[in-house]
């Protein structure tokens, strides 16, 4: 009611109902006054009489704590003068109507007609200040308690609450705390672009930094206590609580990437590679999508490294990934491999000789085909003609040729028979008198676990055939044991074999220096001098995604290869050749790809093939009239196995 004449009051009293304590001032006004202040809003003021009146009161100030029966608190519901009249039925419903339509009148607070009140906004008044009162008491009291004293009044109050009502509580919670979740989730939005913080993310401490009555709603709800620092210790229970969080957080912020579960998509795209598990796992949580993953990795990518100005041997393998399944189901796919490693090694020298054209392997420019083919021809029956010699000569075993690889094959063989006497010497133990290796002990493993049993229980052998263990007399010991031999029956049976020998990579001291020490304990070959002792620093290169069983992708590794070396061919200033290592199948392929692949040396042209076929059909079609001249791709290479 006060607020309806604040402007009058604030003129007359100097007292701004808006700013003033409910509990001192009443918020009601009586007729008579009421009367006086609509008078003083018409007259604005001018009547002199109502003037005088109203500034001759003092308002009243009524001190807490109040009792029961205040009747500024809790007014009589009952009408206080002369009883009305009592009505009949259709005129009460009448009036009914006519004082819903006043009360909606009159509760608009511009409304300067009527100065009179229903009794439902009298009502609703009064509930109003009980819920501030209530509100007050309340805080009184909270300022008063401690934490588990707040706890146990929190958790009676929630009992005496019915489901509907808690739910109400909830809702309003949440509308609560969903201003505040949004933006805590806009201080980490974009901590998955940070590499060293993901690096170094720490849940526990992640988790400590959020929303903290959320935090304490997740405990309660994991029945982990109230402090966070409980579970500390316990990564398992605190990844759970952040994993709740980030679900919850995405509520209020549909876009959000969160640190814990982006980490987990990224751990299963590079255990799987699979875009699909990527996306359903982005879909369910915030953790985003394949082209988030994908970015996030090339953005990770490092600048390629520097090659040395010296001589380089470059290498190059695939990834030795071998699948198979058994199993008929839709898109059953193999694993296999697509990636090519490659790295280079610089070879220290006095001198760099790849800088140098005149050390190239082959000619760089061939005319006429036709000529160079006959050519080819000639040297090819030179060479059989030579092999057949030396096959002569080798089979008449007076000749020179023969008796100095029979001394070599004598050789070698005494150094392979020497290792092999010493590797089974080492094998034999001295045990009771008699020497046994381990054929002796596989043998009688063998024979022991065909006729006896252990008993599990005081380790006595028993025959098979036993039921009760013949030293402690017990049942139980041999029905373990033949339980346990049942379950291993199927495992692969373990011996115990010396290790086989094998080439050691021992990395240097220096904490900066990428250099190692390769050494082999092979044995047999220890007699052959060997060049490739010391430090050498091997570095990789970018991969190339290829699997090199075939010509295309090997000269695709070898064209990459070039133009990192910065052969002159392919447009490089650094050197007109180099080396390159590979296993088998590559190292074939590349001594056909050096005799067969040619660039097409006509002017205007350049096209490369693969095959001197390919390039013939190609001069017949295209450059019928012009005289042949090619070269060949790849002169600028000398090819080792390895």
């Amino acid at each position: 009611m006060g607020n309806r004449f604040a402007a009058e009051i604030l003129s007359i009293y100097g007292i701004d109902v808006f700013l003033e304590t409910d509990d001192l001032y009443p918020p009601f006004l009586c007729s008579p006054h009421s009367r006086n202040l609509y008078r003083y809003r018409e007259t604005n003021g001018e009547s002199l009489n109502t003037s005088l009146d109203l500034k001759s009161l003092t308002p009243k100030q009524f001190y807490p704590p109040h009792s029961i029966n205040c009747e500024i608190c809790l007014p009589s519901s009952s009408p206080r003068g002369r009883p009305k009249k009592r009505k009949r039925r259709h005129e009460f419903q009448a009036d009914q109507d006519i004082s819903f339509v006043n009360s909606s009148v009159t509760s608009n607070p511009d409304d300067k007609t009527n100065p009179s009140t229903s009794h439902s906004s009298v009502n609703s008044q009064n509930e109003y200040s009980l819920l501030e009162g209530l509100l007050q008491h309340t805080k009184h009291v909270m300022a008063k308690l401690n934490s588990n004293q707040k706890c146990m009044y929190f958790n009676k109050m929630l009992d005496i609450l019915s489901p509907d009502e808690e739910t109400l509580l909830c809702n309003s919670i949440g509308n609560k705390q969903r201003c505040p979740i949004s933006k805590d989730s806009s201080s980490f939005s974009m901590l998955y672009k940070d590499t060293e913080a993901m690096a170094n993310f720490d849940v526990y401490k992640w988790t400590k930094n959020r929303y903290g009555p959320l935090v304490g709603y997740l405990l309660g709800l994991a029945g982990l206590g109230t402090n966070l620092q409980l579970v500390e210790n316990k990564p398992t229970e605190t990844l759970l609580v952040s994993r709740a969080m980030e679900q919850i957080y995405t509520l209020c912020n549909r876009t959000l990437i969160s640190p814990v579960s982006f980490l987990l998509n990224l751990t299963a795209y590079s255990l799987t590679g699979s875009r699909l598990l990527v996306d359903m796992i982005g879909n369910v949580t915030p953790a985003g999508h394949y082209k988030t993953v994908t970015s996030w990795i090339k953005d990770q990518s490092s600048e390629a490294q520097p090659l040395p100005s010296s001589d380089l041997m470059n290498v190059f393998d695939n990834e030795q990934v071998i699948g198979k399944t058994w199993s008929i189901k839709p898109r059953n796919k193999i694993a296999i491999s697509i990636i090519t490693n490659k790295a280079f090694m610089a070879l220290p020298a006095e001198e760099t000789l790849q800088t140098k054209a005149e050390f190239k392997p082959e000619k760089t420019l061939k005319f006429d085909i036709e000529s160079n083919l006959g050519r080819k021809d000639k040297n090819k029956t030179h060479q059989n003609r030579k092999l057949k010699n030396v096959i002569c000569e080798m089979i008449d075993q007076g000749s020179e040729r023969f008796c100095k690889m029979e001394i070599d094959h004598n050789e070698q063989l005494y150094h392979f028979l020497e290792d092999a006497i010493d590797t089974v010497l080492k094998e034999q133990t001295l045990k009771n008198g008699n020497y046994e290796d381990v054929i002796d002990d596989l043998v009688k493993r063998e024979v022991q676990d065909e006729t006896y049993i252990k008993c599990d229980l005081c380790g006595t052998l028993n025959l098979k055939r036993k039921f009760v263990c013949s030293n402690c007399r017990e049942r139980e010991g041999l029905k373990i044991a033949k339980e346990k031999k049942k379950k291993n029956s199927n495992a692969p049976f373990s011996v115990d074999k010396p290790e086989h020998p094998k080439i050691i990579f021992e990395n240097d001291d220096a904490e900066e220096s990428n250099m190692t020490q390769v050494h082999s304990e092979m044995t047999q070959f220890s007699h052959i001098t060997s060049y490739h002792d010391g430090k050498h620093e091997v570095v990789l290169s970018d991969p190339v995604f290829c699997n090199p069983n075939s010509i295309a992708t090997v000269a695709r590794v070898l064209k990459k290869i070039g133009e990192e070396n910065g052969i002159i061919k392919y447009g490089g200033t650094k050197r007109h050749w180099t080396f390159v290592c590979c296993d088998g199948l590559p190292y074939m392929i590349i001594k056909k790809l050096k005799e067969e692949a040619v660039v097409c040396a006509i002017e205007g042209c350049g096209k490369s093939f693969l095959s001197m076929d390919n390039y013939s059909n190609h001069t017949t079609e295209i450059h019928p009239t012009v005289q042949r001249r090619f070269v060949f791709e790849f002169d600028w290479l000398y090819v080792r196995i390895g």
